[in-house]
């Protein structure tokens, strides 16, 4: 592609990207900044980004893009997988935290939010602790793991969160593998794939696919696919 065509094609996907977050955004308000404790907490998380954003942040440490999930398509998600204050919900790649808070104080859930980026694992953490104690009791149900994900342990999740689209299929491989040891109910969503993609033909059957739907993004529409370990 010429450098001209690059550059338009590079500004047209900037602009299409900030158009969707700021109408995002407005939903966001509209829907969940009702609940004026959530509306402080998000407001606090997204002010502690305002001079330096989470995308810039992995790009100095070189790591993978960022990326987030709308807390729309969360919502959906969680009605989906029926997430209730009983789960254990792993969020695998949590970046900043945003959905981890979201899950937490809407749905209850213990919510496990595994980060590699140490910068998203701290400020996360000291919002958490400082809206403890101001009294938001969920907050206590709410743990950030500094650690690849490929190395935690899953065995207390009843419920696994996967965006996992930017990942190796040797990740994924070994993420299934590690998935597909769990005890039997697990429920496990992934976007863009199903997980017994990345099994041998001997273990697919261990994971299995109850429910594809859509789900929508900052780059576009996609399926996620609920699965159940077996």
């Amino acid at each position: 592609m010429p450098k001209e065509e690059s550059f338009f094609h590079f500004l047209q996907v900037s602009i299409s990207v900030r158009l969707y977050n700021l109408k995002d955004y407005l939903r966001t308000v509209w829907k969940y900044y009702r609940d004026l404790k959530f509306a402080k907490l998000d407001l606090s998380l997204l002010w502690s980004y305002f001079w330096k954003s989470p995308y810039r942040m992995n790009r100095e440490l070189h790591l993978e893009p960022y990326g987030e999930t709308p807390l729309f398509t969360m919502e959906k998600i969680a009605k989906i997988a029926k997430i209730t204050a009983a789960d254990t919900v792993f969020e695998m790649g949590c970046g900043r935290g945003r959905c981890a808070f979201w899950l937490t104080h809407f749905t209850g859930c213990k919510t496990v939010a595994i980060e590699y980026n140490p910068f998203f694992v701290a400020r996360a953490h000291q919002l958490k602790l400082h809206f403890q104690k101001e009294g938001e009791k969920s907050m206590e149900r709410l743990v950030f793991r500094l650690m690849d994900m490929k190395q935690a342990d899953l065995q207390e999740a009843t419920v696994i969160y996967l965006y996992g689209t930017l990942l190796s299929e040797e990740d994924i491989q070994i993420l299934a593998k590690k998935m597909s040891q769990l005890k039997s109910g697990v429920r496990i969503v992934t976007i863009s794939y199903a997980l017994d993609e990345y099994l041998k033909k001997s273990e697919r059957q261990k994971i299995q696919v109850t429910k594809e739907f859509e789900v929508e993004f900052c780059w576009g529409k996609t399926s996620a696919y609920l699965q159940v370990v077996t």
